[in-house]
């Protein structure tokens, strides 16, 4: 099973393909990711419109105007 954050930016993106295409790696290499790699956060972001804390929560906190849900 994927983790949150990727299958979350899969979905988004429409597939594994597209997601690949459209930030340049390999679609195998999507399929490795135990996390998305910090590189392709603001790509993933700027595509998909999923916060960055979203993608990479161990990176990025919660901007100072949102709660925890």
């Amino acid at each position: 099973m994927r983790p949150e954050p990727i299958r979350l930016a899969i979905e988004k993106a429409g597939s594994v393909k597209a997601l690949a295409v459209i930030i340049g790696v390999r679609p195998q290499g999507i399929s490795q990711w135990k996390r998305v790699p910090q590189e392709h956060v603001r790509a993933i972001e700027a595509l998909t419109g999923l916060p960055k804390h979203v993608i990479r929560p161990d990176v990025y906190d919660l901007p100072p105007n949102e709660v925890a849900a």
